[in-house]
């Protein structure tokens, strides 16, 4: 079982590199035995758990600040701007262009 902390550790630092390796050696697994006994406790893979969080963050930046999307994709822990576009189109059905531009009010900087 994952302990709930190994979670919570990822929610707080998903923009750093996190590894299968290094986040199993904080739970005192192996790292092969992590990976299957996150994916059967939490249904996805650990990089895809992590690119989830980094997309959601990314979406919540764009609808509610007014950080350019090269400053979006570096705060969440992007490193390739088209591997970022891809993820993003495919969880969230747009562009981030196009997530910016269907905030309802953006704020004042």
């Amino acid at each position: 079982r994952i302990p709930r902390e190994i979670l919570d550790y990822i929610d707080k630092h998903f923009a750093s590199k996190l590894t299968v390796t290094y986040l199993a050696e904080r739970c005192f697994y192996n790292p092969t035995h992590f990976a299957r006994i996150f994916r059967e406790s939490f249904g996805v893979t650990v990089k895809d758990y992590i690119k989830a969080k980094r997309i959601d963050a990314a979406e919540r930046l764009l609808r509610t600040t007014m950080l350019t999307i090269d400053e979006v994709i570096e705060a969440v822990g992007y490193t390739n701007r088209t591997d970022f576009y891809r993820a993003f189109e495919s969880r969230v059905g747009c562009t981030p262009a196009e997530a910016r531009q269907s905030a309802p009010v953006r704020p004042l900087e």
